[in-house]
């Protein structure tokens, strides 16, 4: 199998980014954050820092290279017999790591989306793009109006 050091490298970065991103749930592992009412400070920068700069770049940044690592099995096996049975057990491993280790644990939903991903492996690339396009439009709907309707906060 020939392994891809770019990605390799990439995925390691993301991991590291993903470990700087729960950083505060290790920290204060029953709610996972400091109150803004109650923080100092510093503490509210380090947050919004945290959130602008970390968070979302380094899930988006890990799914991506998630897509890509599917992409290149689909590549190799030919089949998705093999990815399904990879991502059925990332499911089993994700829900018992969330279950004994880690209440944050994010492999059942990378199973779960794994799974979801393999019927599109088999599609022509127009109809992907369709769906994906109503995808994406149906999804900026539901957000528009969950954020819309949400009650005003100070932060």
């Amino acid at each position: 199998m020939t392994r891809y050091s770019q990605l390799d490298a990439l995925r390691g970065f993301a991991v590291l980014g993903l470990f700087l991103m729960n950083l505060p749930y290790f920290g204060l592992f029953e709610w996972g954050y400091v109150s803004k009412w109650e923080a100092h400070p510093l503490d509210a920068w380090i947050s919004s820092f945290i959130n602008v700069f970390i968070d979302g770049r380094f899930r988006t940044l890990f799914c991506l290279l998630f897509g890509c690592a599917i992409a290149l099995q689909f590549e190799k096996y030919g089949s998705t017999v093999r990815i399904q049975n990879r991502n059925r057990a990332l499911i089993v491993l994700g829900f018992l790591h969330g279950l004994f280790i880690w209440a944050g644990d994010i492999l059942f939903a990378y199973g779960c989306a794994g799974l979801l991903l393999v019927r599109y492996l088999e599609e022509s690339g127009e109809k992907n793009l369709r769906e994906g396009f109503i995808l994406l439009v149906v999804m900026s709907l539901v957000l528009f109006v969950a954020t819309a309707t949400e009650p005003e906060t100070p932060f």
